[in-house]
């Protein structure tokens, strides 16, 4: 037990250690797993080139560093880059401390933030800076709100939170930032879908004949069901969707193919539209249209 706590403490003084050497290359986040063989440390951050340096010099002295001070074993450093730098909290509210020491009115870079964050593709997000903001005043706390965003209950764990300081003469500032990301799909949402045949008569744009030689076809393959209103994952509509966008499309196609095919006379003759000369099979028509091309 004192091992697993004391394993526990070491790796918190590592990521310490790594977000405070590293600070000019904006650490988001460290991930350090012990192997039998060596200790692996992840890092993710908005300048990667700073972490690694010229020819891999500063990662290597990292390591070095890690391993005379803290005691990790073997430690090796793997740097990766934000992938959506706009919708990381630490990000933005190193923007915001950027700004606000910079002499940007809180407001002013709040409004820019939240602005910059629902550009992104956010689903909500919520940024607060709370301190004294100019010399002479009394502390304030200023708060912006964009979109949907939850502030109690289990589903407050889909929410990314950040939390950082800008330093000013008269005192600090402090700053937080969360951001509901566009993938998270909260438990109590209620999501009104359309049913599957109504979706793809929008985006396929069948005749009527067409449509209802569809909705035969579902009824024949025994999943009427999936053509109604019924209730069903977000999975299993979309795969219902795009089975049935199948099923349109071939019967488009079929009504294509059955337009194209000439259609004899009352006298069982197929006559040609050009010079009116008649024949009594199709295959004879076929071959003398050539004639006029």
């Amino acid at each position: 037990e004192r091992k697993f706590i004391k394993e526990a403490i070491k790796r918190v003084k590592a990521k310490d250690y790594i977000k405070k050497t590293l600070e000019k290359a904006g650490i988001i986040d460290v991930d350090i797993q012990r192997t039998t063989l060596n200790t692996r440390i992840n890092v993710i951050a908005e300048r990667p080139g700073l972490v690694i340096g010229r020819k891999g010099g500063s990662i290597k002295e990292l390591s070095d560093a890690m391993e005379r001070d803290l005691g990790i074993e073997n430690p090796q450093i793997e740097v990766a880059d934000v992938a959506r730098p706009n919708l990381e909290p630490a990000v933005i509210a190193r923007m915001i401390k950027r700004m606000i020491e910079k002499g940007v009115k809180p407001k002013k870079a709040l409004k820019a933030a939240a602005f910059k964050v629902m550009g992104a593709g956010a689903q909500g997000t919520e940024i607060t800076v709370d301190g004294t903001q100019s010399k002479g005043m009394r502390s304030r706390k200023d708060r912006i709100q964009v979109g949907y965003i939850k502030k109690s209950g289990d589903s407050v764990k889909f929410i990314k939170e950040a939390r950082d300081q800008a330093l000013q003469k008269q005192g600090i500032i402090g700053i937080t930032v969360r951001i509901v990301p566009p993938e998270v799909v909260f438990p109590d949402k209620i999501i009104i879908r359309k049913p599957v045949l109504a979706e793809i008569a929008e985006e396929t744009e069948p005749s009527a004949g067409e449509k209802k030689a569809a909705e035969n076809v579902v009824l024949e393959g025994g999943v009427a069901e999936l053509a109604g209103d019924v209730k069903t994952t977000p999975e299993e509509h979309e795969t219902a969707k795009e089975a049935l966008k199948t099923v349109v499309e071939d019967v488009k196609k079929e009504a294509k193919e059955d337009a194209k095919k000439e259609k004899p006379r009352e006298d069982g003759t197929f006559k040609c539209d050009e010079c009116g000369r008649t024949f009594t099979s199709e295959r004879g028509l076929k071959a003398h249209v050539r004639i006029h091309k």
